[in-house]
């Protein structure tokens, strides 16, 4: 689904994310003087959006989506996690707590203190953060996972000057990879590899605002809706003018 980043308005509705599809679409069903009037390019890190980029819209600023920045920290956390799971003994009251309680260690903090949760036994309400903590020290590897993925999303939320934007992401690019984990360095890696897409993701625009894919995000999770309530579109070209209808007669709240 290719969106307006703005309106969140659905340009088109394409039937593969290939690369020789995409090529194909971009370089006989588009105008090459359309293509250069494209500003932004936001997308995951998918090295075939980037290629596509890189041949179609060179005009265009590239921006990593920052759900995905984020996602990287999840997925060390959640990987640090396993691995301390496969490592200790089976039912005991720190495997039940690294296991039932995964989605307390990818939320933020700041909405994880404003929470409070009754304990079953005795009654009382605590805040979970303090069993959190207490899981923590006892895994340094973890901890220092969390917790840097906290400072990052909380730094995160300034919108910078490019030169600001590049000061904050490498400052987390040094910090990953002096620490000897795989999973954090990994992180580290990644950066590199999408440093100026990553870095644009935190600077500000033209429009006054950050662009992300959301809005993208928000039009793949209707059109999946419009897929379940039919109980399925089997023709994609009738699924692509339904689609299409639908957005174009839709009203929206700027």
């Amino acid at each position: 689904v290719i969106s307006d980043a703005v309106s969140s308005r659905i340009i088109e509705v394409i039937d593969s994310r290939r690369k020789d599809y995409l090529s194909n679409y971009f370089e006989n069903k588009t105008e090459f003087s359309e293509r250069n009037q494209v500003k932004y390019f936001v997308s995951d890190m998918h090295e075939t959006y980037r290629q596509i980029k890189r041949k179609f819209f060179k005009n265009a600023v590239y921006i990593v989506d920052r759900f995905h920045v984020i996602r990287l920290f999840n997925d060390a956390i959640t990987s640090i996690r396993t691995k301390i799971l496969k490592n200790i003994e089976y039912g005991s009251k720190p495997y039940n707590y690294l296991k039932k309680n995964w989605k307390i260690f990818l939320m933020k903090r700041s909405e994880l203190l404003k929470k409070s949760f009754v304990d079953d036994e005795t009654g009382v309400v605590y805040n979970p953060t303090i069993e959190l903590d207490c899981c923590l020290a006892n895994y340094p590897e973890l901890s220092k996972a969390y917790f840097i993925k906290n400072n990052f999303e909380k730094e995160s939320e300034t919108e910078y000057s490019y030169i600001e934007a590049r000061k904050f992401v490498y400052k987390y690019i040094n910090l990953l990879e002096s620490i000897d984990s795989y999973s954090l360095q990994k992180i580290a890696k990644t950066f590199l590899n999408w440093d100026e897409e990553i870095i644009r993701a935190y600077c500000s625009t033209e429009y006054g605002f950050r662009l992300s894919n959301s809005r993208a995000e928000g039009n793949n999770s209707r059109i999946q809706k419009l897929i379940d309530i039919s109980c399925g579109l089997c023709n994609f070209q009738r699924l692509r003018n339904r689609v299409l209808y639908i957005d174009k007669n839709e009203k929206r709240e700027n």
